[in-house]
C-alpha cells in the first residue's frame, strides 16, 4: 500500500497521503456538520460557503496530476489514493461531487469500482 522510502513515487506518496486529510477532508468536516445539524435556515452560511470553495480549488489541484496518471503516487493503487478517495466520497455526501473536474470525476469513478471499495461500501 506504499512504496518502499527510496522509490522515486515515495515523496508523492507522502504528499497524496497526507493531502486527503489535510487539504480536502479538513473543509469537509464543517460542512458535514452543518448538512446534519444546522437548522434549514442556517446551511448556506458563509463558513459553509468559503469551505465549499476551498475545497474546490483543492480538488482542482488534483486534475493535473491525473490528467495522465492512474493513481496519485505513480502506476500503483496506494493509500494515497484511499486517503483522497475518502474525501471524494464524503464530499460526494454534501453535494460536491458534481463539481469535480473530468480527471478527477475519472479517478473517483475508477476507485469506486474497485472491488475493495464495492465490498466497504456492502456494509
Amino acid at each position: 500500500m506504499a512504496p518502499a522510502p527510496g522509490e522515486a513515487s515515495f515523496p508523492a506518496y507522502l504528499q497524496y497521503l497526507i493531502y486527503g486529510e489535510a487539504s480536502l477532508s479538513a473543509f469537509l468536516n464543517p460542512l458535514v456538520g452543518t448538512k446534519l445539524l444546522a437548522p434549514a435556515d442556517q446551511k448556506d452560511n458563509f463558513t459553509a460557503n468559503i469551505c465549499r470553495t476551498v475545497f474546490r480549488r483543492r480538488v482542482s489541484a488534483l486534475a493535473a496530476r491525473l490528467t495522465d496518471q492512474l493513481h496519485l503516487a505513480g502506476a500503483a493503487f496506494t493509500a494515497a489514493d484511499i486517503s483522497v478517495g475518502y474525501a471524494l466520497g464524503l464530499a460526494e455526501q454534501v453535494d460536491l461531487a458534481e463539481d469535480y473536474p473530468s480527471p478527477v470525476a475519472d479517478y473517483w469513478a475508477r476507485l469506486k469500482l474497485r472491488p475493495a471499495y464495492q465490498r466497504a461500501v456492502a456494509r
